[in-house]
Parts: structure tokens; C-alpha cells; sequence
């Protein structure tokens, strides 16, 4: 089964130019501070069934002792456990700020304080929302690699998010794993070219494989992405029960040196409309359009009239 996206039709709006306001909101990537109350700016907020918010956050610029202690806070006791075996600094405090970053965000739609909220992990080691212990059902998907965290939210549906640092690497990698398709479409592009298209191809393959909650139970070679033509296209084998109709799949360039992708399974014929912010916890979040290099029926969306938020506020304050 293949399904194909045409880029141009994808592609995000026009970054608005500095101090422009639309009908929409604020400008484009404007902060928003609310001084009058320390951390009101996370407040409860609520999600469209097609929508898909995605934060992504750089774990480097939470460096305050008072910051990395309160996010610790957050934390239940496995939590720290995990955090504390981590041998080197770096990766304990990548763990500490990803982990506190999902649950001030998942907080903010579950409507729920960001400390009571219980994981259960599925059989494939994917995090889910304990049933019946929030308000409202959230569906969520966290990623982090060197400098980047993402963090995925979804009312209802299937999420997968991937977040990649462009390195050396071993194209050797993609001849044993990738479908025979994506090899040759590798292959046939000048060599300095290749290294972009083997982290394309991984950030949406993992993205996918995240969505399905299977894990590498997914053989990576059993389904591939089309990137040539300026579009995107989706092709499962049909032993491994899906329907590539019912995906939406976005690759961005978030920074230089980063590739982020997401899945989402909302069914045949609706496109996920989708919205990025940035901040990290206890920071005021941003809405920011990164670069859309490729889609497949996804829309990016401006921010609702107000205070630009991602959603609509449900209370004036809430726990961050």
C-alpha cells in the first residue's frame, strides 16, 4: 500500500517578520510572560482530536540548582532510580529534564499536578498515562538525543516522535536494515547528500515504530519512506496488519545539526493538524515553526485567538 503527500501543500506558513501580530494571536515566537504569579504560565489546556502539540526543549539551558531540584521533585522514586544509575553527569541530567519536561506538559492536558501522574510501560517499553488516574485521557511520546528533547501529545491517538543529532555514521547500517527502496534512493544522491537522507529515513521509521508500540519487533526493511520528488510517501508490507492511509508523518529540521519526525494514526482521510513550541520546564513556552522538509497529510496550524497557548486555558493557573 502506498500513500503520498505533496510537500508544497505541507509546507509550514511564512515566518511571520518580528513584532507582526495576525488575527490569530502574537507574533510568531513571541514569549509569553505573565510576571503576577510564578508559573502561572502553566496553565490547564485542552487538545482538538486532530491536533498534535509538540514541545521540544534543549536540556542544556536548565542549569539552575533551584530548576533541576524542583524537577527532581517531580519525579516518582523509580524515576530517580533510573536517573541516579546513569554513570556519567550528562546523561542523568538529559534524563532528569526529559523526564520533568513530560510531565509538565502532559500535566497541563490531563488536568492533573504534574507530580501525581502514574506511567505504566507496555510490553514493547513504550510510557502510557495509567488508565482512569487523570481527568482527561492523554496520549504522549517522549524522544531526546544530544542537545533536543521532544515531547508528542495527542487526545486519542497513536503518537511516535523521533528526535536525531546529524553525526558520522555508518551508512553501512542503512544496506543491512533499510527497505531495498530507501537504499537505492540513498545511493543514487551525490555523497555528501547521503548522511541528511539515512537521518530522514531514521527519524520516520522510528517515529512509526514508536507510534505502533512494537518496538524493533517492526523489521525496519518491512516498510519504507518515499523522499524523492519533493513529497513523501508510506509503504507497509501487508503481513505486518496496518494501513499506511490511516498515517500522518512530518520531518523538521528543528536546528542545524537536528532531525525530528512524528507519526500519528488518526485514520484514513483526516489530516493531523500540528503546532511546536519550546520551552523547557519552568520556563514560559514559545510557539516557534520550524522548517517542514517533507509531509504526508499533516497541517501546520497558527495558534487560537488570545494568548497564543497551545489550546485553550480551562483554568487561570496550574501546577507546573
Amino acid at each position: 500500500m502506498m500513500v503520498r503527500g505533496d510537500a508544497e501543500r505541507w509546507r509550514c506558513p511564512p515566518r511571520a517578520e518580528p513584532g507582526h501580530r495576525s488575527p490569530c494571536g502574537p507574533a510568531v515566537g513571541e514569549v509569553l510572560e505573565r510576571r503576577d504569579r510564578q508559573d502561572s504560565c502553566y496553565r490547564r489546556f485542552v487538545i482538538a482530536s486532530d491536533e498534535l502539540h509538540l514541545f521540544f526543549a534543549d536540556p542544556d539551558s536548565v542549569s539552575d540548582g533551584d530548576v533541576l531540584g524542583r524537577c527532581r521533585a517531580l519525579l516518582s522514586e523509580e524515576e530517580r532510580v533510573r536517573c541516579d544509575r546513569f554513570k556519567f553527569a550528562r546523561d542523568r541530567h538529559q534524563f532528569l529534564v526529559s523526564h520533568a519536561l513530560v510531565r509538565t506538559v502532559v500535566a497541563r492536558y490531563a488536568d492533573a499536578e504534574p507530580a501525581s501522574l502514574r506511567f505504566k510501560i507496555g510490553e514493547r517499553g513504550r510510557p502510557e498515562l495509567l488508565p482512569g488516574t487523570t481527568p482527561r485521557p492523554v496520549r504522549f511520546n517522549l524522544s531526546h538525543t544530544d542537545g533536543l528533547i521532544a515531547v508528542g501529545v495527542t487526545a486519542e491517538h497513536d503518537v511516535g516522535v523521533d528526535v536525531e543529532r546529524m553525526r558520522e555514521v555508518n551508512l553501512g547500517i542503512a544496506d543491512k536494515h533499510f527497505a531495498p527502496s530507501e537504499v537505492e534512493s540513498m545511493r543514487a544522491l551525490p555523497d555528501a547528500d547521503q548522511r541528511a537522507r539515512f537521518f530522514a529515513y531514521w527519524t520516520l521509521k522510528e517515529s512509526y515504530i514508536k507510534a505502533r508500540g512494537l518496538g524493533l519487533a517492526l523489521p525496519l526493511d518491512g516498510f519504507a519512506f518515499d523522499l524523492d520528488g519533493g513529497g513523501l510517501g508510506f509503504h507497509i508490507r501487508d503481513d505486518l496488519e496496518d494501513r499506511g492511509a490511516d498515517w500522518s508523518f512530518a520531518l523538521l529540521e528543528v536546528a542545524p545539526h537536528h532531525r525530528a519526525a512524528f507519526a500519528v494514526r488518526q485514520g484514513s482521510g483526516v489530516v493531523c493538524r500540528w503546532r511546536v513550541f519550546e520551552g523547557a520546564p519552568f520556563q514560559t513556552s514559545r510557539e516557534r515553526r520550524p522548517a517542514t522538509l517533507a509531509g504526508l497529510a499533516v497541517e501546520s496550524v497558527p495558534g487560537p485567538s488570545g494568548e497564543g497557548n497551545p489550546g485553550q486555558a480551562k483554568s487561570e493557573e496550574g501546577s507546573a
